[in-house]
């Protein structure tokens, strides 16, 4: 004889989620300080510096889409990064 179902429901508890954090706003270069414009599209953040010029001595940049794609510079989290003002 197969097994009658019960009449008491079980119910699971309700779990409150905490809120997820505020996602950061992105950072585009275009709105840093140290961009030098869609024209030239280098950063001149001087730790940032490709090297230095050895005719003039001027620092060297390199163009901010390199540095937002390599880790030990600008990286994708923008840590050179400093508001336009």
């Amino acid at each position: 004889m197969p097994r009658r179902a019960s009449s008491r429901t079980w119910t699971k508890p309700v779990q409150f989620l905490t809120p997820l954090p505020e996602p950061e706003p992105t950072k585009f270069c275009k709105d840093c300080k140290h961009y030098l414009g869609p024209r030239d599209g280098k950063c001149n953040k001087p730790e940032f510096a490709d090297g230095v010029n050895l005719v003039t001595g001027e620092l060297s940049f390199d163009y901010a889409g390199v540095l937002r794609l390599k880790y030990q510079k600008c990286g994708i989290e923008a840590r050179g990064w400093e508001p336009r003002v």
